[in-house]
């Protein structure tokens, strides 16, 4: 009863976390004369993920069993959806672009976690070969510092092709920062950082603030026995978050973009032990 009462708390508190990060960057934005209507993607993906927080099992279940072909159809389709010079991240889903890598990466990790063996090991190689296509190297870096440790551990599979794929992974993100990226940064997505050291030093530290509260779920409330996967949740959002202050790439949550929240949200969700759905915690008898 205490356990289920707990996890209602823990969903409302990452909920809570979400919003106030999403608040935060939009407040920022608004400031410096950027609409609020650019966040509508963020409002719309929060009740998603708290959705999704309510019934980890099931959609622990779907990852397990589809995943793989899914990312990997996902990744290949942001190719064939109008890019923006000459750049492939996004697929359309109506008027929102979705930024696939950062939607979905937490749940590459966790296949390579999970279900260590050759299927996600290509899966991985293959996802940091599509973001030198795309290209995309924050995500690639992001990928690989998070992805080559859960790999290095992957024991059912050979030594020798665990560490060819960690170097195959790590050269690609290399090759990743040699592709020329023309997009103009849009400062609402990628510059939430700079926005708010421009509106002085408390917009700037409510803005950090946020962002380590992304963070500290994945240091905190992992179960013993995920303790690894965490850590590479952990490693990935440290990463988006630093590669922002290099190039042009989206600030997670805090920036506009469905993508990221949901990303964020998968990875909480992925973490969790599975447990009653949020429907049979209510209407128990307590």
């Amino acid at each position: 009863m205490k356990r289920d009462l707990d996890r209602l708390k823990m969903i409302a508190r990452e909920a809570a976390i979400a919003a106030l990060a999403t608040a935060s960057g939009a407040w920022t934005a608004h400031r410096a004369g950027f609409a609020l209507v650019a966040y509508i993607p963020n409002v719309a993906a929060i009740p998603l993920g708290t959705a999704a927080l309510c019934w980890p099992a099931v959609i622990t279940r779907i990852v397990r069993k589809y995943w793989v072909v899914a990312i990997a159809a996902l990744m290949i389709l942001t190719f064939f959806t109008p890019g923006m010079a000459s750049v492939h991240r996004w697929i359309a889903l109506g008027p929102i672009r979705l930024n696939v890598s950062s939607a979905v990466v937490p749940a590459i990790l966790f296949l390579i976690w999970d279900q260590p063996g050759r299927a996600s090991l290509l899966l991985a190689v293959f996802t940091a070969s599509i973001y030198v296509l795309q290209p995309d190297a924050g995500q690639a870096s992001a990928f690989a510092v998070s992805a080559c440790p859960l790999i290095t551990r992957a024991h059912p599979i050979k030594r020798a092709y665990r560490w060819a794929a960690v170097l195959a992974i790590a050269g690609l993100a290399a090759a990743a920062w040699f592709r020329p990226d023309p997009l103009a940064p849009v400062p609402y997505v990628e510059l939430v950082f700079q926005l708010a050291m421009s509106g002085g030093l408390a917009s700037l530290f409510a803005v950090l603030v946020c962002a380590a509260s992304l963070c500290i779920p994945f240091a905190t409330n992992s179960p013993a026995e995920r303790k690894r996967l965490a850590f590479a949740f952990l490693a990935y959002f440290i990463c988006c978050f630093a590669v922002t202050q290099l190039g042009n790439f989206p600030v997670p949550v805090l920036g506009a973009g469905a993508g990221p929240v949901l990303g964020w949200f998968l990875a909480l969700v992925l973490l969790s032990e599975p447990a009653r759905n949020c429907w049979a915690i209510v209407h128990s008898d307590y």
